[in-house]
């Protein structure tokens, strides 16, 4: 996977700021979470930002009680 660099460091070479890097997602997590890499398919990528992922539903009434009986869901 390709990612913008937005801060110098080393890696498997010395990364300037505005270079492109190729890497595993798993080796270089640390670096994208530090806000040091963003990925580079995604242009509306900001340092730092978190990704849009999908999240579990929430319920619609989080104050209704639980039923002592899960059959009556």
């Amino acid at each position: 996977m390709k990612y913008h660099v937005h801060r110098e460091h080393y890696g498997d070479r010395f990364f300037r700021k505005g270079d492109k890097r190729e890497a595993e997602a798993s080796d270089v997590a640390h670096l994208v979470r530090a806000g040091i890499l963003s990925p580079a398919d995604d242009s509306q990528a900001k340092p730092g930002a978190k990704s849009k992922e999908k999240t579990a539903a929430k319920p619609d009434n989080k104050a209704a009680p639980v039923s002592d009986n899960k059959s009556d869901a």
